[in-house]
């Protein structure tokens, strides 16, 4: 291996904290990015794949008293594409009259081939019915306190006048609940909104299944030439599927059934409502679900992107200062411009490569996992459909990687516009300059001496100040969003429709603030370890001054405690206008619903998390050794 190439993989060696800090920063940033981005197309699939009683495509309701007629039906299975259909009766009522509703659907369960409950049990008579899981909270062998053919039985009865105590109709306590299904038509907790004409929503508490083969049981022998009982139970309802090439969920199948949905129209005119899957409450809810993770994963990966790149920003620029004079060295040895870059490309290159890497190959499979019982908590999913692919998370850690190699580039372009003489020159530091708060005398007359160099080192050093801060801003603005999304998904758990799907929003927030707080205990980590590595030789100095190992601390992270004190503040006003932007994008929740707390806890939980990483560093401080401060650069 050729010297130069080998003073590329020392300088690595040598560099180990730097490498690591860019290392971790990456894999924490592409972790969320990708993992995030991924959720998604990844729980999209694991809906799709809980169709597992072949779901209808369209819904064609009567709105005649007659019901759907022969020549209807036939019109039906006349349109392009036409696979298969299923009608039946079905309405919603409530047997007192009062705000309490129900759905029944009287079907023939032997012809049923589309959204059949998946049951243990089939009714066996007429007074045994199917409860739907999800709609309300019923047992196998509990009675239903209502005779769920009511409406239609009392006409009949009716009718009949005084022939009518010859029907055997079960009477309201008669029906048992023989099995609790499973439906793809009900895969929400969210509640069904009643089919009724109402100023106000009204929603269902149960749907149940009766079987329509055992009418005819109801009625004695000796009538039963008389009276066809079936007509009294017109076909409200009829499921229709199409052939199709376009997966459920997608743009093309909505845009396709929308399309028949109009044809259906146009055939049938006023006398049908013809209703897509995204008339579908199951559907429409996990559609707007995940519609709002999918505005999340374009937002939170952003902050965590910027904050990564002033990380690499701060790492690269504090590198090439220390080997600023092997720099001039090779400067002036007549290596060319693009060789001596290249050693810095590749220190970049390879930690944010790395890391991206390890973010992907980690995040794009287990954030969704994480997720997914948030998902699971609020719909009925197929099974966990996990993916190494996203095309979006892999244009983000390209794109992290890239960002990474411009803003090197941009550093060392700045180095190599230097004369080599000046290069190899210790760069003096700059001088020491009055501050602001010296000219309040009766002010800085009580301060003591080391928190007066504290100070005026951490605003002599503007360009880190700015860098830091920012990334403490952005670490700050990140807890802080997580914080809101959950406080959003609080307000809205009375709303009896979104209640059940914005409470479980509150799992994703809490992922979102254990990853930020952990990208900013590495980022706090990163710059307080670099702080102590660019000030070794002072610390040093210090420890032969007779300064003892806590006073030496203290010296050393007061600046970085003072500088993320004023920073988490300042994330708090950046972060108000965040959530009420992210908010507004993501049509999401209102500033309003932001809890004071809130605001306390994300500069809060910050600082917390400062303290802990400078007691975590505090060893590191005690083993320098004080002989560094003798060795001088020639």
């Amino acid at each position: 291996m050729k010297a130069y190439s080998k003073t590329i993989f020392r300088m690595v060696s040598h560099n180990k904290g730097r490498f690591l800090a860019n290392f971790f920063i990456c894999l924490i940033s592409v972790f969320v990015s990708s993992g995030l981005a991924g959720c998604p197309d990844s729980f999209e699939e694991s809906y799709v794949l809980g169709y597992d009683d072949n779901p209808p495509d369209l819904i064609v309701k009567s709105t005649g008293e007659s019901g759907l007629t022969e020549e209807n039906l036939a019109v039906l299975k006349g349109i392009d594409g036409y696979q298969d259909s299923f009608s039946f009766f079905s309405y919603d009522f409530s047997p007192n009259d009062d705000e309490t509703y129900y759905r029944v659907y009287l079907v023939d369960f032997a012809d049923m081939g589309m959204a059949k409950p998946l049951a243990e049990d089939y009714p066996a008579a007429l007074d045994e019915v199917v409860a739907i899981s999800g709609v309300g909270e019923y047992e196998v062998g509990q009675a239903l306190g209502f005779d769920p053919l009511q409406a239609v039985t009392d006409s009949i009865k009716e009718q009949a006048g005084d022939m009518a105590a010859m029907f055997a109709f079960p009477e309201a306590g008669d029906y048992k609940i023989v099995s609790i299904a499973t439906n793809s038509l009900y895969r929400c907790t969210a509640p069904e909104t009643a089919m009724i004409d109402s100023e106000e929503d009204r929603y269902v508490e149960g749907v149940f299944y009766l079987d329509r083969q055992y009418l005819s049981g109801v009625v004695p022998d000796f009538l039963a030439p008389m009276v066809d009982v079936d007509s009294f139970f017109p076909y409200t309802d009829c499921y229709l599927s199409f052939s199709h090439e376009a997966k459920y969920m997608s743009e093309d199948y909505d845009e396709q059934m929308e399309k028949k949905a109009e044809e259906v129209k146009s055939l049938l005119g006023d006398a049908v409502e013809v209703l897509t899957l995204q008339e579908n409450t199951s559907y429409a809810m996990f559609d707007y679900y995940n519609d709002k993770v999918r505005g999340i994963s374009l937002v939170i990966p952003f902050f965590f992107i910027v904050i990564c790149a002033l990380i690499n920003l701060i790492t690269m620029q504090r590198l090439m200062k220390d080997e600023r004079s092997e720099i001039g060295c090779y400067a002036s040895l007549g290596f060319q411009k693009r060789s001596i870059a290249f050693k810095f490309l590749f220190f970049a290159f390879f930690s944010a490569a790395t890391g991206c890497l390890a973010g992907y190959l980690t995040g794009t499979p287990l954030l969704p996992l994480l997720l997914y019982p948030a998902y699971d908590s609020v719909f009925r999913m197929g099974e966990f459909a996990i993916s190494f692919f996203t095309l979006a998370g892999i244009l983000i850690a390209v794109g992290v990687v890239l960002v990474s190699l411009f803003v090197t580039t941009y550093i060392a372009l700045a180095y190599l516009r230097e004369v080599p003489a000046e290069l190899l020159k210790e760069k003096a530091p700059k001088p020491g300059k009055k501050i602001y708060l010296e000219r309040i005398k009766p002010l800085w007359k009580r301060i003591s001496f080391s928190w007066k160099s504290s100070l005026r080192n951490i605003f002599r050093q503007k360009k880190n100040l700015i860098l830091t801060t920012l990334s403490v801003i952005g670490g700050t603005v990140i807890v802080m969003l997580g914080f809101a999304l959950n406080d959003a998904s609080s307000a809205m758990v009375d709303d009896p429709l979104f209640g059940r799907v914005a409470s479980s929003m509150g799992s994703i927030s809490a992922v979102i603030i254990l990853l930020a707080i952990a990208l900013a205990v590495t980022v706090i980590y990163s710059l307080a370890n670099m702080n102590i590595e660019d000030r070794k030789r002072e610390i040093a100095t210090l420890k032969v001054l007779g300064y003892h190992n806590v006073e030496c601390s203290l010296y050393t992270f007061r600046e970085i405690i003072f500088i993320v004190i004023l920073a988490s503040i300042l994330g708090v006003g950046v972060g108000t206008g965040v959530v009420y932007w992210a908010f507004d994008f993501l049509q999401f929740g209102e500033l309003g619903d932001v809890q004071w707390y809130s605001y306390l806890a994300s500069p809060i939980l910050i600082i917390i998390a400062t303290v802990l990483v400078n007691l975590l560093l505090s060893p590191h401080i005690a083993h320098i050794d004080m002989n560094s401060s003798l060795k001088q650069l020639d």
